[in-house]
Formats: structure tokens, C-alpha cells, sequence
């Protein structure tokens, strides 16, 4: 019995550490895209560094040399708002799709509101051109990082507000869906037990993706 234990922890142990990266990957993935709006504001209130990097990209290194500071936060939204766009894409194409029956569903965005002003909206302020205000900056986001995954705050997101969708929670399993049908819609589906959910998962956060409405086998609603 023993040896049958030590097989099966070492032919485990790759899996599960896989599976502890993948689920790192997505938690610090969402996060990062939750700020979108804040990389946005910032490349739109700091325009003129974008346009100087385009103007002068024959003599680049000139215009950078003046602009450490201002060019490499520039490239750092650039890089984030890239990365976010490709974790949305994977999200939303996610393939990894069962059926469930429909459940009770509470709101649970009411927080993103306050997250958005409380953590985003007082970093527009930020002076690209001052080293140590953006290192402080950086040290706060990380920080926040830390406690959004570590939390499992990954429902937080304005992102997936800002495209249409709700965000729910179920009451019986507390898992969380985005749902471009609010409460109400879903509740009336679910007045037949014959109704289901297609749903995506996200990755091992336990986060759901409703893709579509089924009636009677038959789809009504994406």
C-alpha cells in the first residue's frame, strides 16, 4: 500500500503543480486586466509621450533619452493593455464548457463600483516623470495584487462590466457567473427544471462564463 501511495504522489505532484501555476497565471491575469481603465486614462492624459514616440521613431533614442521616465511607463500600459486583451480573448473563448441546471442567483458586482474608485481612480494622478512616485505606485499595486488573489476578488473586474456582462453569484454553491442575462432573465428560465446553463469555466478559479440558455434541449438564448 505504501509503494501504491508514493506512486501515486510522485505521478501527482507534476499535476498539481501545474495545476497551482495555471490557477497563479489566471488569478494575477484578471487582476492585471481589472486596471484596463486605468492604463487607458493614463496613456490618454500622457497622449503627448505617445505622439512624441511616434513622431521621432527615426531618431527614438534621442526622444527617449529625455523621456525615461515618461517612455518606459508608455510601454509598460502598452505591454499591460496587450496582455489584457489576450487574457480576455482566452476567456472569452474559453473551451472548457458543460451544462448545468439553472440555480438562484444573487448580484455580486455591487463592489466593482467601489473597487473601481477606491483602487483605480486615485492612480490617474500619477506623475510618470517622478521615479519615486512611480516606484510607490508599484509597490501599492503589487501589494493590491497580493490581497485581490489572494482573496479571490477575481469577480471584481470593470472589464467585463464595461462589455455588458453581470456579475452573479449562485446561491446554493456561491460560484460566480458572468452573465450578459441579469437575474430576473435567468430566474425565468429556471422555472423549468428541464432548462440548463452552458457555461465555460476559468481555468481552476471557479469562475463561469454563461455562453448560452437551453430550453428543452433546444438553444433560445447565446
Amino acid at each position: 500500500m505504501s509503494h501504491l501511495w508514493e506512486n501515486f504522489s510522485i505521478s501527482g505532484q507534476p499535476f498539481l503543480e501545474g495545476l497551482i501555476i495555471m490557477n497563479f497565471f489566471w488569478k494575477w491575469s484578471m487582476y492585471i486586466m481589472s486596471y484596463v481603465p486605468l492604463y487607458v486614462l493614463i496613456c490618454i492624459q500622457h497622449a503627448r509621450i505617445l505622439i512624441g514616440m511616434w513622431d521621432c521613431r527615426d531618431n527614438f533614442s534621442a526622444f527617449a533619452l529625455h523621456h525615461v521616465y515618461g517612455v518606459v511607463t508608455m510601454f509598460v500600459m502598452i505591454v499591460l493593455l496587450s496582455w489584457s486583451a489576450i487574457v480576455y480573448s482566452l476567456i472569452i473563448h474559453a473551451r472548457t464548457i458543460s451544462n448545468e441546471p439553472i440555480g438562484k442567483y444573487e448580484d455580486a458586482g455591487e463592489g466593482t463600483l467601489n473597487y473601481l474608485a477606491t483602487f483605480i481612480v486615485p492612480m490617474i494622478s500619477l506623475d510618470i516623470s517622478d521615479p519615486s512616485t512611480l516606484v510607490a505606485n508599484l509597490i501599492l499595486f503589487l501589494i493590491l495584487g497580493q490581497l485581490y488573489t489572494m482573496g479571490d476578488l477575481l469577480y471584481l473586474n470593470p472589464v467585463f462590466t464595461l462589455f455588458g456582462y453581470h456579475v452573479i453569484r449562485d446561491t446554493n454553491n456561491k460560484s460566480i457567473l458572468f452573465s450578459k442575462l441579469t437575474i430576473s432573465e435567468l430566474h425565468d428560465y429556471g422555472k423549468s427544471d428541464l432548462n440548463q446553463v452552458q457555461v465555460s469555466i476559468l481555468g481552476y478559479t471557479g469562475i463561469k462564463i454563461l455562453r448560452k440558455v437551453i430550453e428543452n434541449e433546444k438553444t433560445i438564448q447565446e
